[in-house]
């Protein structure tokens, strides 16, 4: 803060470094009240010079189906990952609460990764709650949806190969380590309870 001295002598705060500040509150504060789907970074404008490798798409709905699909798959790893761990080592290897440690890290990283282009929904009823209440399109809910189901396969086939040596000597005929990668029933619950 700068001091100024009036012609009278006295001596009175001088705020002008803050008044000529470039951003008003306002601004600040419409840019913090926008939804979800208004801070997508795959929206703004690519620079059309920019040599582009094969790889590179300029649709905002394929790099967010990617990104959603990136982020389902990481999410998988960490979380089917511990719980192999922690079920094929008879939980010498982990507890409950690694388990529980891992699944959050998985979905912070998921989240870290999917978020700044799709939004991180990673789960389809995410992606319809977003839906139905007017923040994301409908036309887009297929491509998300069918994304986070093809990145939960090929997050769990990555699991299921590095954990195959494992899984192999201590059930070779697969019959009980099939609930690491899904939920069944129990046998003695009928399907149509």
């Amino acid at each position: 803060m700068r001091v100024d001295v009036e012609t009278n002598g006295d001596a009175t705060p001088s705020h002008t470094a803050f008044s000529r500040f470039s951003h008003t509150a306002r601004k600040f504060i419409d840019r913090c009240e926008r939804s979800l789907h208004h801070t997508n970074r795959s929206q703004y404008l690519r620079d059309e010079q920019h040599h582009r490798k094969w790889f590179v798409t300029n649709s905002a709905h394929v790099r967010e189906c990617l990104a959603e699909l990136l982020g389902t798959f990481v999410m998988i790893c960490f979380g089917m990952g511990v719980n192999n761990q922690v079920s094929l080592s008879e939980e010498t290897n982990g507890t409950w609460l690694s388990i529980n440690m891992a699944w959050g890290i998985g979905i912070l990283m998921a989240v870290y990764c999917s978020e700044g282009v799709s939004g991180a929904h990673l789960n389809p009823s995410v992606t319809l709650a977003h839906c139905v209440y007017g923040r994301l399109p409908w036309w887009k809910m297929p491509g998300y949806c069918l994304s986070q189901l093809v990145g939960a396969f090929v997050g769990a086939a990555a699991i299921y190969l590095l954990d195959y040596q494992k899984i192999q000597k201590i059930d070779p005929d697969l019959e009980t380590t099939q609930s690491n990668f899904a939920t069944y029933p129990s046998d003695d619950i009928s399907n149509y309870t």
